[in-house]
């Protein structure tokens, strides 16, 4: 492990194979080091409060932060004979407070702590922070307008990084990343003095941010459909001209459009010289009406021809133009195809130079796109990433004439982009990802965060995206599992093998709809208790109440830790 000292902060780098940046924040150090009692640190700043007992301020905190930003550095000071004196989670932190009396012990002070650190990434994907510390008296207020007991940039962050005590160490993790910013941020931690007596502070933060990105195929996909015969967005009456579509016919019925190889530079020129088509009649009773697919796509023609039933019979090549991001393809994973289509007669000769019976931007689709008939619908579906370009692109459709009376074609085009979106936050493996909805419109999800080495004791779970005010537990299994809608939930159990409720840890997700807990990986909740083992998979879930509309219970997203 490589400590780099910045602002008297350890920045600590993981391996660049899972893109992180990991920074470590403690409590007592001097030039990267911990620092000698007496000593005032290098990588910190206070602002405390006048008096013993006082809280730091009768009104929520606003210009204390900038006050901290600017107060004076704190000590390390000796703990006394009650507090802990080091942190299972982090060694080399040391108990610092606003002032010493001689002999280097703590005088009792209620105060704000600023910790400056800085992020190097610039495309922050996923930011969390897992906060270890003792105290005394506690973080926070037990009551009064100032309860948070840590911030990022000013803002308070969950209720469980709060309390604690100094004899024991407490532990809680959560994910930061709508709070943290490329460059400087700042770590506040509010220290209460309760008893008069004696006050310090004790802690190790470890911020860790993702710039993974990974293809997770689901809700944040954007979906593009192209029907065949519309205007301004509905279905064009026969014999009217349609939108988002042009095309070339050879106007001779029962040949190829062309009998030489159509290179893709033929098929593209389409799309700048053709004209526009028009809806017409489905002959009956040969042609199906509707495609099953997309019964609001019509059939369309070169021309209406007698009764608008698509005449004089010819090929007919097509171009339908679609708008991409202009993002792509750096921010996006994949773009697929799904076409359906009925044609008269055919998509692509069924014999000759030209088989294929669609394109994109020129390009031949695979044979799955070639055939169909006027009968009954056709489909096929592709990832056409390698073949797409930011912006403006085309799609391209070759209907064959065979027979010598009637042509047309009708389709319906689906284009699925999905973008890259951040890794999972933390450790595990997600699964039953994404979750079904819940009355925020969103789904739960859960992350794995600290360390899964057992004797790291550092191990937390969180639930995000959740209902707010909602009761919720999380929920543990030896193995994976599926089980829709247990008990009428609305969600689905994803858990399996033995499994553990932790009931003792029951939470509510209050007003940012989270909840989080620190798991002792000494006594797993299954009956009867056991230890989690070296080398055990264990999988988690959160399983919540909400109203959506009426009273129900929901699952989260599903995670999966090797130990």
């Amino acid at each position: 492990m490589r400590l780099l000292p910045w602002l008297g902060v350890g920045l600590v780098f993981a391996s660049a194979a899972f893109g992180n940046e990991v920074i470590v924040v403690r409590s007592g150090s001097f030039g990267g080091n911990p620092a000698a009692p007496g000593v005032a640190i290098d990588n910190g700043t206070c602002l405390a409060a006048p008096l013993a007992f006082q809280p730091l301020s009768a009104s929520p905190f606003v210009a204390e932060f900038s006050a901290a930003l600017a107060g004076p550095a704190p000590y390390v000071v000796n703990p006394n004979g009650q507090w802990l004196p080091s942190l299972p989670c982090d060694p080399e932190a040391r108990w610092i407070n606003s002032e010493i009396f001689p002999g280097d012990f703590p005088d009792a002070r209620s105060t704000l702590y600023c910790f400056p650190f800085t992020i190097s990434t610039t495309n922050i994907c996923e930011a969390t922070i897992r906060l270890c510390w003792a105290g005394d008296d506690a973080l926070g207020d037990p009551s009064g307008p100032n309860s948070a007991g840590a911030y990022i940039n000013g803002s308070p962050l969950n209720p469980p990084f709060s309390a604690g005590s100094y004899a024991t160490q407490t532990s809680v993790a959560q994910t930061i990343t709508g709070l943290v910013n490329p460059g400087v941020n700042y770590l506040y931690l509010y220290q209460r003095d309760l008893g008069g007596t004696a006050s310090g502070l004790l802690f190790s933060a470890t911020i860790e941010v993702s710039t993974v990105s990974v293809c997770v195929p689901g809700v944040a996909d954007s979906v593009l459909v192209i029907a065949s015969g519309q205007y301004q967005g509905a279905p064009q009456v026969p014999g009217g001209p349609v939108d988002d579509v042009v095309c070339i016919g050879n106007g001779v019925p029962s040949v190829p459009y062309q009998t030489t190889y159509m290179s893709p530079s033929v098929v593209e020129a389409v799309c700048g010289n053709g004209t526009i088509p028009v809806a017409i009649t489905p002959f009956s009773p040969d042609w199906t009406l509707t495609l099953p697919c997309n019964p609001n796509a019509r059939w369309i023609h070169t021309s209406a021809g007698v009764l608008n039933t698509g005449q004089p019979a010819q090929s007919v090549l097509y171009c339908i133009p679609f708008q991409l991001p202009s993002t792509i393809p750096l921010d996006y994973c994949s773009v697929g195809l799904e076409l359906c289509w009925a044609a008269d007669d055919t998509l692509g000769d069924p014999s000759g130079p030209n088989a294929p019976g669609a394109f994109v931007n020129g390009v031949a689709l695979p044979p799955q796109f070639w055939g169909g008939n006027y009968a009954a619908e056709t489909s096929a579906a592709t990832d056409i990433t390698s073949m797409i370009y930011p912006g403006l692109n085309h799609l391209q459709l070759y209907q064959r004439d065979i027979g010598d009376s009637f042509s047309g074609v009708i389709y319906s085009a689906t284009i699925t982009i999905t973008p890259l979106t951040c890794g999972p936050a933390g450790i595990g493996d997600n699964y039953c990802d994404p979750a079904e909805l819940n009355s925020t419109g969103n789904y739960g999800v859960i992350h794995a965060l600290g360390s899964n080495v057992i004797g790291d004791a550092d191990f937390h779970l969180e639930a995000v995206n959740l209902p707010l005010g909602e009761f919720g537990i999380f929920i543990t299994g030896t193995a994976t599992g599926f089980v829709p809608n247990p008990a009428g939930s609305q969600g689905n159990l994803c858990v399996g093998g033995l499994l553990g409720r932790f009931t003792s840890q029951l939470q509510n997700t209050g007003t940012a709809g989270w909840m989080g807990i620190h798991v002792n990986l000494a006594d797993m909740p299954i009956n009867p208790h056991v230890p989690v083992l070296a080398g055990q998979s264990w999988s988690f879930q959160a399983w919540y109440r909400d109203h959506n509309p009426t009273s129900t219970s929901n699952f989260s997203t599903a995670t999966t830790v090797m130990f």
